[in-house]
């Protein structure tokens, strides 16, 4: 490929960064309420929302297409470029989530976040 335009588009990015703050708005709602984790002995409890988060998002997206709003062609002839830009993003966030974490104190960091099993850390 000669230029940027067949990797990055504004659109694919406005696409991504829109999803993932609605997601993220989703993760705090107690939908389907929390389940704890078998993994460990360790108590902690998560939201299982993401059922209810991928029946809202197929939701949305075919009342946007469905009045007009949003062309959902857009998801198949850019898939590239939205690839990009969740990677881009993911990136860009696991850096700002390590540069945050060095500036604080061991005592301010979730003490479950180092559980030394492989899938998690």
């Amino acid at each position: 490929y000669k230029s940027a335009s067949a990797w990055l588009s504004w659109e694919a990015l406005a696409v991504v960064t829109t999803q993932s703050v609605t997601l993220a708005m989703l993760a705090f709602v107690p939908i389907l309420g929390t389940k704890a984790d078998r993994m460990d002995e360790s108590g902690t409890k998560y939201y299982f929302n993401a059922f209810f988060s991928s029946i809202f998002t197929v939701n949305v997206l075919f009342t946007l297409s469905y009045f007009n709003l949003y062309n959902s062609n857009i998801l198949l002839s850019n898939y590239l470029r939205l690839a990009v830009a969740s990677y881009i993003l993911a990136v860009i966030l696991s850096i700002i989530l390590y540069v945050k974490s060095r500036k604080m104190d061991d005592s301010d960091l979730n003490p479950y976040g180092n559980t030394g099993y492989k899938l998690y850390d």
